[in-house]
């Protein structure tokens, strides 16, 4: 299909979702999309599962890159194939419809579009709108591992790496008719899960805001090894009564007080004294359990050796597991190496950028020993 085809189609379809938005009610629980691969056969062929949970939508379009030194799309029969139909099969539930099908084997991604027939009350819809609450599946991909690389799926965004479509570049958008639907996406295969988020926002070609001073500092924590003080969206923030639980590095691994970063991003953190377990709840509902004695957490099901430590009576914790506990990314400055900046907005942290240089100023501003008064 043409791209100009392609255009009028998207700018008709979601010219058609705009039209009907109006409240509505979201199916129970936190919304969800499974990518999901399946054991690898000895072929060499497995699917990557894609299922939704919880969501009510009128259209959503998800886009998925893939390792191709680790994997090729094929066919059942793991032969070499050349087009999208070839390795998807996407479900047709009735009123469930599909456009922008695509696959491109140059850069590695496949991209689709799935929205619901407008005023539909049968099959997976109530007037008009999908109400997925139990997980079903909605399409499955075929492809054949090629190396000993594990094989490797992630959303194919502007947001992540370089690797997306020019005409989707969020690469996971979900849209209801009480507006822009945030989902959790988890991402499954060779016994690891990652989770990120649907995009709200576009890009900033499109959405400017994205990128100014307060927009950056939002749901950004800025840390210090050595300092019991922390800047949280632009403001100075004790970290502890104790002004001996601080941030530091060792051996090239940064430690992090665990309740007070997973508490200044929203989730609940609790303590069991006589297991000496650490159990953390994220904003977005993800359970982690983290055994001290036995230096293993527990996160989403998944089991993770970390250096976990207990030091004045509080969890310290690698930042690489704060990251898979919340869902949040990190920058360093390597040419700050004691400066740690947490975040959990969508944009990648772009220090060139004036946005990120202003916000980065001002955080280290309110840090100034002149504020430790104030704490």
């Amino acid at each position: 299909m043409k791209v100009s085809h392609r255009i009028i189609l998207y700018t008709a379809l979601f010219a058609m979702v705009l039209c009907i938005l109006s409240a509505g009610v979201f199916a129970g629980g936190t919304p969800k999309l499974y990518a999901e691969a399946t054991d690898v056969a000895e072929n060499g062929v497995f699917e990557l599962n894609i299922s939704l949970e919880n969501v009510n939508f009128v259209a959503y379009g998800i886009a998925f890159k893939f390792d191709m030194e680790a994997v090729a799309p094929c066919t059942a029969d793991g032969e070499a194939i050349s087009s999208f139909g070839e390795f998807a099969s996407l479900k047709r539930y009735e009123n469930f419809n599909f456009i922008g099908e695509k696959a491109d084997f140059e850069k590695g991604y496949f991209t689709y579009t799935s929205f619901i027939t407008p005023g539909a009350t049968e099959g997976i819809v109530s007037d008009g709108e999908a109400a997925i609450s139990e997980k079903t599946l909605v399409s499955a991909f075929r492809f054949k591992k090629i190396s000993d690389k594990n094989p490797s799926f992630d959303i194919a965004s502007v947001y992540n790496g370089d690797v997306y479509d020019e005409m989707f570049p969020d690469g996971a958008a979900f849209t209801a008719k009480s507006g822009t639907v945030e989902v959790q996406i988890s991402i499954s295969g060779a016994g690891k899960t990652k989770e990120t988020r649907s995009v709200k926002n576009l890009y900033a070609e499109v959405n400017p805001a994205n990128y100014t001073k307060e927009a950056r500092l939002e749901n950004t924590l800025y840390l210090v090894d050595g300092d019991n003080a922390a800047a949280y969206e632009g403001a100075l923030k004790p970290i502890d009564s104790d002004k001996n639980v601080k941030p530091y590095t060792d051996e090239g691994v940064r430690f992090l007080p665990l309740r007070f970063v997973c508490e200044t991003f929203g989730a609940k953190v609790g303590w069991n004294d006589e297991t000496r377990t650490a159990e953390v709840e994220s904003a977005q509902g993800k359970k982690t359990s983290i055994k001290i004695d036995e230096k293993k957490a527990g996160v989403g099901g998944n089991e993770i050796s970390a250096d976990i430590r207990l030091e004045n009576s509080r969890t310290m914790v690698p930042e690489e597991l704060i990251k898979e506990i919340l869902g949040i990314n990190s920058y360093k400055d390597e040419n700050n190496p004691k400066e740690c900046i947490l975040y959990g907005g969508i944009v990648t942290w772009q220090p060139e950028r004036e946005a990120e240089t202003e916000a980065l100023q001002a955080m280290r501003y309110v840090m100034m020993p002149l504020f430790r008064n104030f704490i």
